[in-house]
This record gives C-alpha cells, structure tokens and sequence, in this order.
C-alpha cells in the first residue's frame, strides 16, 4: 500500500525538479565588460554570443504596422529597446543551453532590469516562447497586449514566422 502512495509523491517530486531546474540549479554565468545589443534578443558579452532564452523579439529588418496600418521598424526598436536595458552596466547571464547556431542561451538581468526578458515581453517588444512548456512570460506578454505597448499596438508578424517567409534576411 505504501508503495502505491509513494510513486505519485515520486513522481510531482520530480516534475517540480524538471520545472525549476534552472533556479534550483543555474547554469554558468556569463558576464564581461564590452556588452553589445545585437538584435531584439541577442547580445554580445565581449565575444561570446548570447540569446535570451524563453523570448523572441522581431528581427532586426522586420516591420510591424502600427495602428492606422503603416510599417514602423519594430526590429530596430527591439533593439533599441535591448540596448536601452543594458546601457546601465552589471550585465550578467545565466547559460541554460545552447542554440543550433552554437549560441549560448541564457537568462540575463542588468542594473535596469532583474529579468532582460521579462523587460522585453512586458514593454511588448518581444513575445515569450513556450520553450520546454514553460510558458514563462505569459503574465508579462499579456499586461503589454492589454495595454497596446510595441508590437501590440498595431500588428504583426511573429518572428518565426517572418524568419521563415523571409529567409536569408535575418536570424
């Protein structure tokens, strides 16, 4: 009988495990002195190539189409918006994997943001994923459509999408 009860414990043990391994077990930490905005979701720590995991934020070269229908550069303002957070300094990053361009995936904060991510989905510059079912950003991603911020104000590709429609543009 005991072996009964214990096997569902077992179980929620270790589906709480798999859900915060990255808390209870964080990856390397990146940091370094020349930190850099590639694109909406991407930086440079000196030269190391870092992603911010669970987010994707329009490439660089995509347009969005604001309220009244006309094209703004969404790409370039998610950039803009990424190198607005790390201008304050401290950046440091936690590796939770790596991407198959080699990129070092990872959850980064700064001196303006504990959570570049977070910052990112809630001023509506990027969308959340749902890598590994997380669906981390969820409240975040809905207080910007709610509230029309960045890309929501209007329309728009998502960046999969339009990464995959216009391929050899970005990435």
């Amino acid at each position: 009988m005991k072996r009964k009860a214990a096997f569902p414990l077992l179980l929620v043990t270790i589906v709480l495990l798999w859900a915060f391994s990255d808390r209870l077990f964080p990856g390397p930490l990146v940091a370094g002195e020349a930190v850099r905005a590639i694109d909406g979701d991407s930086l440079r720590i000196d030269k190391t190539m870092v992603r911010l995991a669970d987010i994707d934020a329009p490439e660089f070269s995509q347009p969005c189409k604001d309220r009244l229908g006309f094209d703004w550069p969404c790409g370039r303002a998610a950039r803009h918006r990424l190198a607005e957070l790390i201008a304050a300094g401290g950046v440091e990053c936690r590796q939770t994997g790596e991407d198959r361009y080699r990129r070092i995936l990872a959850r980064c904060a700064s001196r303006a943001a504990p959570d570049l991510g977070a910052a990112l989905v809630e001023s509506g510059y990027a969308i959340g994923t749902r890598a590994r079912g997380s669906g981390r950003y969820e409240f975040e991603q809905a207080s910007a459509r709610s509230a029309r911020r960045g890309i929501w104000a209007g329309s728009f590709t998502t960046p999969a999408e339009w990464r995959h429609a216009n391929s050899g543009k970005d990435d």
